[in-house]
């Protein structure tokens, strides 16, 4: 199975292939080659598929649509794996605001 297949079947939804690609390459992992169990960069690669899916307005791939119970699913499993690794999660920032006009 490669990278790519791996992926795939860790998120179980249908995606474009590029989707998958750019995510696993962002963190030096070749899709093409073979996958061989858990790390740092895989995991990092899903949760980054986790981001865009909880952050595409509406996903509806293959027939799948996400609804916001399952979206909110996502963020706690993406700012777990970010966490894991001592990484701030794209997910969860604050926004402070100073003052309102």
């Amino acid at each position: 199975m490669t990278n790519r297949e791996a992926l795939a079947a860790k998120i179980n939804i249908k995606l474009a292939t590029e989707k998958l690609d750019v995510s696993l390459i962002d963190h030096n992992l070749s899709p093409e080659s073979q996958y061989v169990g858990p790390s740092k960069e895989f995991d990092l690669a899903l949760a980054d598929i986790y981001v865009l899916l909880v952050t595409t307005p509406m996903v509806q791939e293959g027939g799948y649509q996400l609804n916001m119970t399952e979206k909110a699913q996502l963020i706690k499993l993406a700012d777990g794996i970010f966490s894991k690794y001592g990484l701030p999660s794209p997910l969860s920032k604050t926004i402070t605001i100073k003052r309102i006009l």
